[in-house]
């Protein structure tokens, strides 16, 4: 058996469909594994709700879609919560490094990856997806990406160096992994790209919109926000066309724009395969712009968002190296963890 370790509890919808696409690649390799259930306040807080804004700043009361926007956010809550039981496996719930430490005796390794978990500027980023724990349990990474966060603690590089492989989403962050931890640094896509568009098509809940733009936004800068909403009713209202929009705040409908708030990841799915053009600022709408092949326009490019670009026209490359390594990896700590 193979522990995972990733953001699987977020209420975000890359972070979800990332680590079933993990899992289900690990299903079809033959290794049979669940995800390590990290449960405290510091998700609850900053991986749930920071998934909607407004779970944290909600509307002020009188405001006329106030009732309406609370019931579905709680439907939107109870849609992850259930997607998260239906589509994984998963342990039983650890908050400390402690728990940890009792659990992953049950393993026979340990595999971390992807998304942003090394990245020190998020609070969801813990000590925990570095397995601060003394033991000799074979560990290693998948897909795992350091984000725009520089750099790593040093407690965190001491318990890095004890994995005997470790595979990155970006390449930039190599050198400096290599300089402080070895030289075992390989570069793997993200999890979603372990699945096909086939694939994929088949975990998408069809909508029965037609002939829309799907704008998946996070609100990062409320000015910009303002303004890149204010772009899109211009556009939706001059060539009369749809726009539904899928953000981290509060968005109101307005004519030919539409806002959607309780979309369950199944919908979210449906909605990027549906849609004739796609905009975002998202890492994982742009990856699913490119698994859907949907002509899109990407509002910021961050090294994350770059370097995807960057390899686009050679995916089939990368992805078959990436499945040899997870391949490898698995076969390499299973055989070393009895």
């Amino acid at each position: 058996m193979t522990g995972l370790l990733t953001f699987h509890q977020c209420h975000n919808y890359g972070a979800l469909w990332q680590a079933y696409a993990l899992q289900e690649t690990l299903k079809k390799m033959g290794v049979d594994s669940e995800y390590i259930d990290i449960e405290n306040e510091i998700f609850d807080e900053h991986g749930k709700k920071a998934g909607h804004n407004l779970y944290r700043n909600p509307l002020e009361d009188g405001h006329p879609r106030k009732s309406y926007v609370e019931a579905m956010l709680r439907k939107r809550w109870a849609q992850f919560e259930s997607f998260r039981e239906a589509r994984l496996t998963c342990s039983r719930r650890v908050e400390n490094e402690e728990q940890l430490a009792a659990l992953i005796t049950k393993y026979q390794m340990l595999l971390v990856g992807g998304d942003q978990l090394w990245n020190e500027n998020l609070p969801v980023s813990l000590d925990l997806f570095s397995v601060p724990v003394c033991c000799d349990l074979p560990r290693a990474s998948y897909g795992t990406s350091m984000g725009d966060g520089g750099c790593l603690s040093v407690r965190k590089r001491l318990f890095l160096k004890k994995f005997f492989a470790i595979g990155v989403r970006e390449a930039g962050s190599i050198p400096y992994l290599k300089k402080y931890v070895g030289d075992h640094v390989h570069r793997n896509v993200d999890p979603v790209f372990l699945l096909d568009k086939r694939e994929w098509s088949r975990c998408a809940e069809e909508v029965s919109c037609e002939k829309y733009v799907f704008a998946y936004l996070f609100n990062n800068g409320k000015l910009d926000f303002e303004e890149q909403i204010r772009k899109l009713r211009e556009y939706a209202n001059h060539e009369r066309r749809s726009v539904i929009v899928c953000a981290n705040d509060y968005v109101a409908d307005d004519g030919y724009v539409k806002s959607v708030i309780a979309v369950s990841p199944v919908q979210w799915l449906g909605y990027m395969k549906g849609a004739d053009f796609v905009v975002t600022n998202s890492f994982h709408g742009l990856a699913f712009s490119v698994l859907f092949e949907k002509p899109f326009s990407l509002l910021d490019r961050d090294g994350r968002k770059q370097e995807l670009l960057q390899i686009r026209y050679r995916l089939d490359e990368v992805i078959d190296e990436s499945k040899a390594y997870l391949r490898e990896t698995c076969e390499y700590g299973l055989r070393h963890g009895q």
